[in-house]
């Protein structure tokens, strides 16, 4: 689900700020996930880079950013209504819906961010 793939690069990088990290798909998935699961990762991450949510050094496949870390656009939304507790919070509890609400506050801040 790539709502939970985006949440959780989000966390993780919140988690390390300000250490820059070496980002990889594998931190997210086990050795059991497809390729497809692989690619749905990597098309996350190079997301949040090319909308400027997080910075790093990206292998041309998007799986392996060097130097991972959050931009001060990425940390401000994330501070915004405390959405990093929300984002935490789902991805502890684990369920579709605390997920897709999590991730429904993210887009309508982003949105409103790039609005205003």
């Amino acid at each position: 689900m790539k709502e939970k793939a985006i949440l959780q690069v989000l966390s993780f990088l919140y988690d390390n700020f300000p250490k820059r990290i070496l980002l990889s798909v594998d931190a997210f998935v086990d050795e059991t996930a497809t390729e497809e699961e692989k690619e749905l990762y990597a098309n996350c991450i190079r997301w949040l880079l090319e909308e400027g949510y997080i910075r790093g050094l990206p292998h041309s496949t998007y799986r392996i950013v060097k130097e991972a870390v959050l931009t001060t656009k990425g940390l401000a939304l994330l501070e915004e209504s405390r959405l990093w507790e929300k984002i935490k919070h789902a991805l502890k509890e684990g369920s579709v819906f605390a997920i897709k609400t999590a991730f429904a506050s993210f887009l309508q801040i982003a949105i409103k961010e790039v609005k205003s």
